[in-house]
């Protein structure tokens, strides 16, 4: 083999003729400026973005570490009946003592009644004046004594919006008044006869002096028709704040109520701010609803088929809310009311935001003549039980005479019916009732749980 062939390879001999030189790439001045943009974009974005978040959650944080002490709605409570004196007992107790105690033979008697002998009425009349600065000043003091009340009525306006088949928008307007009966620290709250208004979408408050505050529908009774509406205290001009109108409530159980003079403010006549001068006529109509009753106080207001409001007698108290439709036919045109002894139960569960308790039983009071001559025993008389009411489903009947409940006893409709209220929903009622057998009545106890009235 000759030296050539026998000469070693070398790989570096093969690869001298490749010659590497590294290039730096060429900067691109766009892409980098829109890199430098977009970022500085970004930046900005995020930064808004923490903004807004910090804007929004720091005041829901900083109430979670420092919680704000915000006021909070008291219960709303009505003084009973119990409680008040009626405007002839406050009468009687201004009265000397030796006018009391006299019957009409001027003998001494335990009785509080006054009667007047005939040269004391012929006295009294006397000194009555007929003249025309007389009847001035009666209507002149009448006057004043209604700028006075009005201060505590409202007149409430419903705005309801719907669309016709051409989707053009219809604004629908009902009207109302009511009378400001509380004060729950938060809300002014107005009892008002609201059987027209279903569904607002924006109550409109309008006041004696003209300023109109926007409120809300707080609860109403579908079987009455009443409701409590309320208007934030803090949404009043500050006049308004510190007055706080709120009417006394007077009574309407006085057996003596006919011929009683009243005032109606609100709109009895059908229009916003009318007045009606007039007498109690008649107490005797009962308003039956389920599970409670209502006196109907009949006037001689002539007044319209939508009238409402609120009846004031000249103590200036609230003696009734005007109601439409449960008066005879005949005197449909006459102002009728709710007698307000019997509804205050009622507004207060309404102004305490609170459901009505419910079982579904119309009844009456059991009658002296009734337990005299048929031994029909004292309580709440059962007249009518509602279809698939609890009352029904628990097994009572028509006849049934309530004579306890929860081991209290029931001597009227109306101590059902008071007892029920201090309940709720969905608790459990004991019912001992009387029920005819032949020719007696035995005693059965029902469990019944309490509905609602929806």
């Amino acid at each position: 083999m000759s030296e050539s062939n026998n000469e070693k390879f070398n790989p570096e001999s093969q690869t001298d003729f490749i010659v590497e030189k590294i290039k730096k790439r060429p900067l691109n001045k766009q892409k980098l400026l829109r890199r430098t943009v977009t970022t500085a974009l970004l930046a900005v974005l995020f930064g808004i973005i923490a903004c807004v978040t910090f804007l929004l959650l720091e005041p829901v944080i900083n109430n979670y570490i420092r919680p704000k002490k915000t006021n909070l709605p008291v219960s709303v409570t009505f003084p009973t009946e119990k409680d008040e004196m009626d405007p002839e007992d406050m009468l009687a107790e201004n009265q000397p003592a030796s006018n009391q105690g006299v019957n009409e033979f001027g003998s001494n008697s335990d009785t509080s009644e006054t009667f007047l002998s005939e040269d004391q009425v012929k006295s009294i009349l006397d000194s009555v004046t007929s003249d025309i600065d007389s009847y001035r000043e009666i209507y002149t003091s009448l006057k004043e004594f209604i700028n006075n009340q009005k201060k505590f009525v409202v007149n409430i306006t419903a705005v309801s919006t719907n669309y016709d088949w051409m989707n053009n928008t219809n604004e629908n307007k009902n009207t109302t008044s009511g009378v400001i009966i509380a004060d729950n620290g938060v809300e002014l709250l107005v009892a008002a006869n609201c059987s027209t208004i279903k569904k607002p979408e924006k109550l409109i408050f309008t006041f004696y002096n003209g300023t109109q505050v926007v409120g809300n529908l707080k609860r109403k009774d579908p079987e009455s028709g009443l409701a409590i509406l309320s208007i934030n205290i803090s949404d009043l001009p500050e006049e308004l704040q510190n007055e706080k109108p709120i009417a006394p409530l007077g009574s309407s159980g006085s057996k003596s109520l006919v011929g009683t003079p009243i005032i109606a403010l609100g709109s009895p006549l059908g229009s916003s701010g009318s007045v009606g001068y007039g007498i109690i006529n008649s107490t005797n109509t009962i308003v039956n609803m389920s599970d409670r009753n209502a006196k109907l106080l009949l006037t001689d207001i002539y007044g319209g088929t939508n009238s409402s409001g609120v009846l004031f007698n000249l103590q200036g108290q609230v003696i009734g809310i005007i109601v439409n439709g449960k008066s005879s036919t005949d005197l449909k045109n006459l102002v009728s009311a709710y007698g307000l002894s019997d509804i205050k139960k009622t507004l207060e569960k309404l102004s305490n935001d609170k459901t009505i308790p419910y079982l579904g039983i119309n009844g009456v009071d059991v009658t002296n003549e009734a337990n005299y001559y048929n031994n029909v025993p004292y309580g709440a008389y059962i007249t009518d039980v509602k279809m698939d009411s609890p009352a029904m489903l628990a097994g009572l009947q028509a006849g049934d005479i309530i004579i306890s409940v929860n081991n209290v006893l029931i001597d009227s409709f109306n101590d059902y019916s008071n007892i029920l209220m201090q309940h709720e929903p969905d608790e459990e009622l004991t019912l001992k009732v009387c029920r005819l057998s032949v020719n007696e009545y035995k005693e059965i106890t029902f469990k019944v749980k309490i509905g609602e009235l929806n």
